[in-house]
């Protein structure tokens, strides 16, 4: 039986490393226009980027802004950037298994370093969507030649719902440039195979030890789809592979010597070292999409309706993780594409955006339909199985719809070229003489021919219109404020806490306020601070949760959020004898004055030691009981 080749038809001849001068100023010029729409999106935060952030630097961006301080002060500090107990004091936090993106802090440490966590923060995740955009635009110009079609690839990948919806403030999850480029090199490898196999596999394994450290979870989904995109091509051409399998081999096998270098100990690190987790994370049956998750715009889209919102606030757990909608124009013309356009890179897109689809949906077929909500649910899915194994399971199955954007923006770019190609066809039929054409005259032969040109750009223009139109996001985002520290954490005020002691703070940092992580990064991480949001081991099987439970996190919360707790004197010396065990010499508390301020006198036995700079703060304490 005749073989097809491997290599795919219509693909771009020139390879990435050799674009003339002329092409690598064309691409300099989209990644400038990805820029505009990012710029918007934060556009609040770039009126004042050193003191405004999403989520008005609480949550899951202070926690990214802890982590952004946490890599320059490691390296300048000598500390092990891989754990410490300056947080999260005396257990210390593992910070592989954090949403830590240590690449990018080492990136970002001279902006860090020169003018703070905040506007790195900024600058990184308004380059979270540009870069994303731009490389879905270079891997889908390496399946097209016309660039706008790659063009709208890049916007439909860089500015999903996915996107939009982990922007709120998941900067490990908003970055992802690295898998489109990730894919383009194993596309090289395995099918395209020019230039030297080394080189690649070593550019392979930099991607792999880069992703490793932005996001282990997206590292761990991508390398899911790596394998499963090169079974399908294996198995749609075996003897062809066979062809390609020594370059393939060497190219691969340099990646994996790379990445096993630099990575065997980060690894140990996150799979062993002290408080390393195990299983997968709460909610993981939760945070799923549905069949009909792609139909319904969530609230994150400028075009949806109260209603639409309403149904599409069910699929995805939380507003921030359902990536599911794509718009009916859209699935529409990946689905029509799968199937009319006569080319292998379509069907493997397809194929793989349908995987992802699957997986996303969670452990049982969920349609998304309130009034149907049973129907189907019975039916185990893959993602039953994704569950228990290890790096896999951190991922929620809602996650995957970044795959499922990915490949649906190379099909609707392969789309797009295709229609364009078809419309530029030369008619078939009678020659110009039969059908009168030759006695016109030549500028009026030259009109038609004009109009065919015009017609074979606008058509697929407008298409291209129609599919993103629906996915316009609902920006600038809302939730954008001042990052409140208070000053005495910036003056020299801050100098009275000796460095490296032990300092409690109020509110008590946790998954439900951690303003208090950057207080510490305003104090250049002077003192350690017990508390914090961060990822930590719970009870002997040592399982997911955000904060370990103790005495000092359960009644500080109640003080915070009520009910207020009684001033037993049970109470006092139980909270004193934990406090002491962890050495706390300070306690800073903000407000500095109402209740708060009254409960630290009757733990502390004494009136703080100082009120400035918009907190109370006591020094020195003792905590004999």
């Amino acid at each position: 039986m005749a073989t097809v080749p491997l290599t795919l038809p219509n693909a771009q001849s020139r390879p990435l490393g050799r674009l003339g001068n002329r092409n690598v100023a064309l691409t300099a010029a989209v990644m400038v226009l990805y820029l505009v729409p990012a710029v918007v999106a934060y556009g609040h935060a770039w009126a004042h980027p050193a003191s405004v952030a999403m989520g008005s630097g609480n949550g899951d961006a202070a926690m990214s802004m802890w982590y952004l301080k946490w890599v320059p002060w490691a390296v300048g500090h000598g500390h092990n950037p891989l754990f410490t107990a300056v947080a999260n004091y005396p257990r210390g936090v593992n910070i592989i298994v954090q949403t830590s993106t240590l690449a990018l802090g080492l990136a970002m440490s001279p902006i860090t370093l020169l003018w703070g966590p905040v506007v790195a923060y900024n600058l990184l995740i308004t380059l979270a969507f540009a870069l994303s955009a731009g490389a879905g635009y270079l891997l889908a110009r390496r399946f097209t030649t016309w660039r706008p079609a790659a063009f709208v690839a890049g916007l439909f990948y860089g500015f999903s719902p996915y996107m939009v919806g982990q922007g709120l403030g998941h900067l490990n999850l908003v970055f992802v440039p690295l898998p489109p480029l990730i894919f383009l090199v194993l596309h090289t490898l395995v099918v395209r195979q020019t230039g030297s196999p080394r080189r690649w596999g070593s550019a392979l394994g930099a991607l792999v030890v880069c992703q490793f450290f932005v996001s282990t979870e997206v590292l761990a989904t991508t390398s899911l789809f790596a394998v499963a995109g090169v079974l399908i091509v294996a198995l749609a051409n075996p003897s062809a592979l066979r062809r390609h399998a020594r370059f393939a081999c060497i190219g691969i096998g340099v990646a994996a010597v790379v990445v096993a270098a630099v990575l065997a100990y980060p690894l140990y690190v996150l799979l062993f070292g002290p408080q390393h987790i195990s299983g997968p994370p709460p909610g993981f049956n939760n945070y799923t999409s549905a069949f009909f998750g792609p139909l319904l715009p969530p609230s994150t889209m400028a075009l949806s309706t109260p209603h639409l919102s309403h149904m599409a606030a069910k699929i995805g757990g939380d507003g921030a993780e359902n990536g599911s909608y794509l718009g009916v124009p859209a699935v529409l013309l990946v689905v029509l594409g799968t199937f009319l356009v006569r080319r292998r890179a379509v069907r493997v897109a397809a194929a793989l955006g349908l995987v992802g689809f699957v997986i996303s949906i969670g452990p049982r077929f969920r349609l998304g339909i309130p009034s149907l909500a049973g129907f189907g649910s019975s039916v185990p899915l893959p993602a039953v199985r994704l569950a228990q194994v290890p790096l896999l399971q951190d991922a929620y199955p809602v996650r995957y719809t970044l795959y499922i954007t990915l490949f649906a923006s190379l099909v609707l770019a392969m789309t797009l070229e295709a229609l364009r190609a078809r419309l530029a066809e030369r008619p078939q039929g009678p020659a110009p003489e039969a059908r009168g054409d030759a006695g016109l005259p030549r500028a009026a032969r030259r009109g038609v021919a004009s109009r065919s040109s015009a017609k074979a750009a606008v058509v697929p223009a407008v298409v291209a219109v129609v599919a993103l139109l629906p996915l316009i996001p609902a920006w600038p985002y809302p939730g954008q404020g001042p990052v409140a520290v208070p000053r005495y954490f910036s003056t020299a005020a801050v100098d009275s806490i000796p460095p490296g002691s032990v300092t409690a703070a109020f509110p008590w940092p946790d998954n439900k306020d951690n303003r208090a992580q950057l207080w510490q990064v305003a104090a250049d991480l002077r003192f350690r601070m017990p508390g914090g949001y961060f990822i930590v081991p719970s009870g002997p099987s040592r399982s997911f949760s955000y904060a370990p439970v103790t005495l000092a996190s359960t009644v500080l919360d109640h003080l915070e959020f009520g009910p207020a707790p009684a001033q037993t004197p049970g109470l006092r010396r139980r909270l004193r004898a934990e406090l002491g065990g962890w050495k706390v010499q300070s306690v800073v508390v903000v407000p500095p004055n109402g209740a708060p301020v009254a409960f630290f006198t009757w733990l502390t036995g004494r009136a703080p030691s100082q009120v400035t700079g918009g907190v109370a703060v006591w020094y020195r304490l003792r905590w004999a009981t």
